[in-house]
């Protein structure tokens, strides 16, 4: 298997799990293992999503994308 075929099927869980998170749950309230890669991953993909207007989140997750450092 090669590195971007592992990178894309990385993207592929990360995508599915954003678009199988509940939108009223916290977005600390994921899958992924708190300090995983792939945990900081979902948080930068949620953040590019939202930045650049492709996703709504509720207060409280706009306040972790926009307060905190995770992902970045």
């Amino acid at each position: 298997m090669k590195i971007n075929q592992l990178l894309n099927e990385k993207c592929d869980v990360i995508t599915e799990s954003i678009k199988n998170h509940d939108p009223e749950m916290l977005l600390t309230e994921n899958i992924f293992r708190l300090g995983s890669h792939s945990y900081f991953e979902f948080f930068k993909k949620i953040r590019d999503l939202y930045n650049s207007g492709q996703i709504i989140l509720t207060e409280e997750n706009v306040s972790l994308i926009t307060n905190t450092d995770i992902g970045l």
